[in-house]
């Protein structure tokens, strides 16, 4: 700048037609020149025009080449009075005077938020910042649906137009061009007191009236959450309408052309009520209307046989078109019958769609545990729904099954306890015995066999009353005071139970100590196999530790599965085995025979 002011002060004091003064003015030239080809480092602001629409978008562009990243700067200012719909960024290269310089694009389509005036505040980025710039917003004008001439058209239009509260309508908005069409923007679908779920778009060729047209599809599954009169909003396209023949529906920022708006038209859906329960109230009943709904269950190939402690999956599984599976209710919670434990785990859910929208599957896995042997009936699931393609109740059923559970592997016996009828009842002979007859006999014989058959009716029942003297003199003697019943019988059962306790508790401290749940599990098993019947095994400390061990292995939902320790079990174990020795050692040290003056321990 100095230079320059230099300059001007010879060119005052030279004369006018001074061969000096033209090679001043050259020089101030050629200056100049150079000075206008150096690289200014600014950032700039541009907007392609000052007034728009509140239904219309404004295209922003945000340049700069000071090496500055633009996705540093702060676009607060500017959401304030506008929503910013899209955005793109673009670097490019120039040589000056032999150098590279790099400049950086920011690119942004805004909507207005509101009418009037509305400012876009300086943006600053590192040393540099801009120039503030206002921008009016008018009332919004009519908007077509489709150009003069034909060349872009919108559609929309619904599957149905009467709906019940929470089932499927399906939404389709259409593009139809046959021009190229840049920056192609279509407003994001928003409806109130509805859950709005974007399906697959589809993209095909459609003639009309003799010319190919390209047609781009967004499809949507809108559940109304509420009854009434509810509208679909039209929705917007915004592009770029290019001059070129070529065909395209995308997003180019740097392309230039005529800006295009178009909206659909608004559709409107009656939302009825959830109709009237077929069992009366439907309190806490879950509403489920779908177009169609099966249920199915699945059991583990290749296990032919079920065993107490051995867990078996059971996989429910509930299939319903026109419903998104977070909207399923949980079907395999159902009450198990007493003697098999259940251990649900995380459900798993699963969308797909389909010609017709949405469909929702649900599968409930449950871990069953037999804690004791015999048969099991597991009860009917029925799921009443709605048919919203016939209007009506209709109900998908799981028929009752039952299973049969054998012992455990091992056991030396089934575990169900003997009901009281069972205790009393006796058992029947299958054949009767025959009548004894004397036809055919003569009277001699028969009356020689009568005096034999009476004699030795007379010696049986002098033998018989010896006997039973007998019999009363010894349980007499066995059970007067001071007399020991023999525990040789039991000692020797009680020395064998405690060598198989033994080596089972060893192996259960080394799987405790490890915290292996599946080993322990399994040594547990055999413990309780050994113990059947013993009142430890009916301990409360026992049963809550199993319970616990149970609930890690099969519920895989719970929350608690990595915090299994085995020390409770096994202090548990180790106690109830000690105090069945215990108990061993004490009737061991009875007397085994009758003392010889068995009265003489009274006296």
């Amino acid at each position: 700048m100095q230079l320059i002011a230099t300059i001007k002060k010879m060119l005052f004091t030279l004369p006018e037609e001074s061969a000096l003064k033209q090679s001043v003015l050259s020089l101030g030239a050629l200056i100049a020149i150079l000075l206008a080809t150096t690289p200014a480092w600014a950032l700039n602001v541009n907007v392609e025009r000052d007034t728009i629409a509140i239904n219309e978008t404004l295209r922003l562009e945000i340049s700069d080449n000071s090496g500055e990243d633009l996705d540093d700067l702060d676009l607060s200012g500017i959401e304030q009075g506008f929503n910013i719909i899209n955005r793109s960024s673009q670097t490019s290269f120039a040589m000056i005077n032999g150098r590279t310089e790099s400049s950086e694009t920011l690119v942004l389509m805004l909507a207005p938020r509101s009418i009037g005036s509305v400012l876009i505040p300086p943006l600053r980025l590192g040393n540099n910042s801009s120039s503030p710039m206002k921008i009016t917003v008018t009332k919004a004008a009519p908007v077509p649906d489709q150009l003069n001439d034909q060349s872009v058209m919108i559609e929309s239009e619904s599957d149905i137009d009467t709906a019940v509260v929470g089932s499927q309508v399906v939404y389709t908005y259409r593009v139809i061009y046959r021009v190229q069409l840049n920056n192609a923007e279509i407003v994001p679908l928003e409806i109130d007191n509805a859950e709005v779920t974007p399906l697959e778009d589809r993209n095909y060729l459609r003639e009309i009236n003799g010319r190919k047209y390209n047609v781009t599809e967004k499809r949507y599954a809108i559940f109304f959450d509420q009854p009434g009169i509810q509208t679909i909003p039209g929705q917007a396209l915004t592009a770029i309408l290019a001059d070129s023949r070529r065909r395209s529906f995308g997003f180019d920022p740097f392309s230039r052309g005529k800006e295009l708006r178009l909206q659909s038209q608004p559709l409107t859906i009656d939302v009825q009520a959830k109709p009237s329960h077929p069992g009366g109230s439907a309190a806490g009943e879950p509403f489920i209307p779908a177009k169609e709904l099966v249920l199915s269950e699945t059991w583990p190939t290749g296990q032919t046989e079920i065993r107490v402690a051995e867990p078996i999956t059971r996989s429910i599984s509930i299939l319903a078109k026109g419903l998104p599976a977070e909207l399923l209710p949980a079907i395999a919670t159902q009450t198990t019958p007493a003697g098999l434990n259940s251990y649900p785990e995380k459900p798993e859910l699963l969308n797909q769609q389909y010609t017709d929208g949405i469909a929702g599957k649900r599968t409930d896995t449950i871990a069953l545990v037999p804690t004791r042997a015999g048969k099991f009936t597991l009860p009917a699931i029925d799921v009443t729904w709605w048919n919203t393609e016939q209007n009506r109740w209709a109900v998908a059923r799981l028929p009752a099954k039952t299973i049969e559970v054998l012992p455990a592997a091992g056991a030396q016996g089934n575990s169900i306890e003997q009901t009281n009828d069972e205790a009393n009842s006796t058992e029947t002979p299958l054949v009767s015995p025959a009548p004894i007859t004397t036809a055919g006999i003569d009277n001699d014989t028969a009356s020689g066999l009568n005096d034999a058959d009476n004699l030795w009716k007379t010696s049986a029942i002098v033998t018989t009353t010896g006997w039973l003297l007998t019999g009363l003199l010894c349980l007499y003697l066995w059970r007067r005071p001071g007399r020991q019943q023999s525990p040789a019988v039991n000692s020797t059962q009680a020395t064998g139970l405690k060598q198989r306790i033994k080596p089972l508790l060893k192996q259960l401290k080394t799987a405790c100590q490890q915290n292996d749940a599946a080993d322990a599990r399994r040594v547990l098993q055999q413990w309780l196999n050994l113990v059947d019947g013993h009142p430890v095994s009916r301990d409360p400390a026992l049963r809550e530790a199993t319970s616990k061990l149970d609930e890690y292995l099969f519920n895989t939902g719970s929350q608690h599965r990595n915090d299994w320790q085995g020390d409770t079990l096994l202090a548990t174990v180790s106690k109830l085995s000690n105090n069945i020795e215990q108990e061993n050692r004490r009737s061991s040290r009875k007397t085994v025979l009758a003392p010889l003056y068995p009265g003489s321990q009274n006296t």
